[in-house]
């Protein structure tokens, strides 16, 4: 199943890839965790929810 990781760095939210689709995103960017779009001021039901809505065949879960 693929699954991600969101977590708030000072940046912005993060998201790391694991399951069968972190072999792809490894391939294609040099790492399994890539930035959102969302800045760290965004509120993490809102990054989860937006996430989800884009991913619906993967697993989401935010971290603190």
């Amino acid at each position: 199943m693929n699954q991600a990781t969101l977590y708030r760095t000072v940046q912005g939210w993060m998201m790391r890839h694991s399951g069968p689709w972190a072999a792809e995103v490894r391939a294609l960017f040099g790492t399994d965790t890539l930035p959102t779009p969302f800045t760290a001021q965004a509120e993490a039901a809102t990054v989860l929810a937006e996430i989800q809505r884009l991913n619906p065949e993967a697993f989401i879960k935010v971290t603190p």
